[in-house]
């Protein structure tokens, strides 16, 4: 599969069928799902239409993420960590690129609730703080 990540519509067309073909497995859905976000993210400049599907993508998972959390554990029941989860951070780091503070403070604030790490060294903690403080002092500016 040469093709894979560097042709967008074959890949995206790929990926597509999978996720209908495991709409009724949230294990392998989110799995799907973390290729097609890689897609769209690696495409989003060369393709206008890349971003939209890239937010779509990654609310759809995180709307069936607890199903995904379930299906894991029961599949790996004696892993103490959940493997990272790139649609709460990608997710978060658009809507903040957008300037939409309030949709990724809410994306950061679900991922604390699910205990859900973003691989860097603050976490979603720090990263709630700093879009908190974003969205302070852009509210500051307007009023």
């Amino acid at each position: 599969m040469d093709w894979f990540l560097n042709d967008y519509h074959r890949t995206e067309q790929y990926m597509l069928e999978r996720c209908i073909e495991h709409q009724d497995n949230p294990y392998q859905l989110h799995f799907d799902f973390n290729k097609l976000i890689k897609l769209y993210y690696k495409f989003k400049s060369e393709h206008p239409d890349a971003i939209q599907k890239l937010i779509t993508v990654c609310e759809k998972d995180i709307q069936s993420i607890e199903s995904f959390i379930f299906a894991y554990r029961k599949e790996h029941p004696h892993y103490p960590f959940l493997p990272l989860i790139p649609s709460f951070k990608c997710l978060s780091i658009v809507y903040e690129k957008s300037g939409l503070f309030s949709d990724a403070i809410k994306v950061c604030e679900k991922a604390i609730a699910l205990n859900l790490d973003d691989g860097t060294k603050g976490g979603y903690p720090i990263r709630l703080e700093k879009l908190r403080n974003r969205l302070a002092k852009t509210n500051m500016l307007k009023g």
